[in-house]
């Protein structure tokens, strides 16, 4: 598993530690900064997908579906609007989140 630094990251971040999961902070990136911790990515999974507040494609086998939003779990890309397909692979939770915050102005929140 990846470790992540504290430039791939901005508050509102889901990411996992020791096994918990939890949101990043302004005073988690100053730690991470300054090397005294370290967080993984959370991978992209069905589960997780579900509980972003995605639900299941009637389309496409193994997509979700959040509005006029689409992820291919098979693929690991992104749609948006039936227009654009982005050409990255998103494979973290955290890359999921910092596109749907630059797309939307809006966070994309986990429900635990």
């Amino acid at each position: 598993m990846e470790t992540l630094k504290a430039n791939e990251l901005r508050v509102g971040n889901w990411v996992e530690r020791d096994g918990e999961v939890y949101q990043i902070t302004s005073v988690t990136i100053l730690s991470l900064e300054r090397g005294e911790t370290t967080v993984n990515p959370i991978p992209i999974t069905s589960e997780i997908l579900l509980k972003l507040g995605f639900v299941h494609s009637l389309y496409i086998y193994r997509a979700f579906d959040k509005g006029q939003f689409s992820f291919d779990l098979v693929s690991f890309r992104f749609q948006f609007d039936n227009r654009f397909v982005s050409n990255n692979r998103y494979k973290y939770v955290h890359q999921l989140q910092n596109l749907y915050f630059a797309l939307t102005n809006e966070e994309l929140t986990i429900d635990l």
